[in-house]
């Protein structure tokens, strides 16, 4: 049995169905429904106490997916909210990364499987919420109502400043609304769409007001603590760290998250765990 989790709260009397049961959304995001939870996560559960909401995995590619035997199915909370469903495609509708018309087919027959979701619902109206400029090709693929784009990084992933993806200027000309996480992007490329939105981000306080019971791997490391909640990335001042851990053994530094693929910071992450000091503590489910 799963645990509820408490960065989204029941609302009374609306725990079994959403309050709009006749619409429904199509999350189209880049990752797999799971405990660590980003904004996507977050917006999208809370959106299900309003509306019908299916996200939408990506597909296996379909080497993966023929193999003799298939992978256990991982346990999902999806269902502890009203009006959540996580639609993980069928075995027979994977990826193919060519040629483009085949890949584009079994992507249009996957979201056709994931609307039916909603249609078996009672769902007269369905939404297309995008997450990443890559689903930019799914407004020619199937019927909807309205969609969104949520913007909430740059998606280059760039370390210099690069000209816009024409993909996702197409999509943020092309959708209804556009909700854009932050000033700097909603400078950038907030004017596209006569319909942008800046949303800016916030904080659950009723989750994180609440009083809890300090966890067993942090309890026992000594105060004053330094804390860091996030992946280990290469965009951390590593340099700063470095410096202040060797200067200030006094001090305890918490580092909560997994590593990232960033091979450069290999040397900076070695040193780093060889310091008393300093503390790993992996990654946490959100809850």
């Amino acid at each position: 049995m799963s645990v509820e989790n408490p960065n989204v709260e029941r609302v009374p009397g609306v725990a079994d169905r959403p309050l709009l049961n006749d619409v429904g959304i199509l999350a189209l995001v880049p990752d797999k429904w799971s405990p660590r939870w980003m904004v996507r996560h977050h917006i999208m559960a809370r959106l299900g106490r309003y509306f019908q909401m299916v996200w939408v995995n990506p597909a296996h590619h379909w080497r993966e997916s023929f193999k003799s035997a298939a992978a256990a199915p991982q346990q999902s909370d999806a269902d502890q909210y009203p009006g959540f469903a996580e639609y993980t495609p069928e075995r027979w509708l994977p990826d193919f990364y060519g040629p483009a018309w085949l890949s584009k087919f079994m992507l249009r027959q996957r979201l056709l499987s994931a609307s039916r979701i909603l249609r078996d619902r009672g769902c007269r109206k369905i939404i297309l919420y995008f997450w990443r400029p890559e689903f930019e090709p799914v407004l020619q693929m199937i019927p909807f109502d309205l969609s969104c784009y949520h913007l909430e990084d740059e998606y280059s992933f760039s370390r210099v400043e690069r000209p816009m993806d024409p993909v996702e200027a197409r999509l943020l000309s092309e959708v209804d609304q556009v909700f854009i996480l932050s000033p700097a992007l909603f400078e950038k490329k907030g004017k596209l769409n006569t319909h942008t939105l800046y949303l800016p981000g916030a904080v659950d306080f009723a989750a994180y007001s609440q009083p809890l019971s300090e966890p067993t791997d942090l309890a026992a490391i000594p105060h004053p603590r330094i804390g860091y909640v996030g992946s280990l990335k290469w965009q951390i001042d590593w340099n700063l760290l470095l410096k202040l851990t060797r200067e200030h053994s006094e001090w305890s530094f918490v580092l909560v998250g997994p590593p990232s693929p960033h091979p450069e910071i290999d040397a900076a992450l070695n040193e780093l765990r060889g310091r008393r000091n300093v503390h790993f503590l992996g990654g946490k489910p959100s809850a």
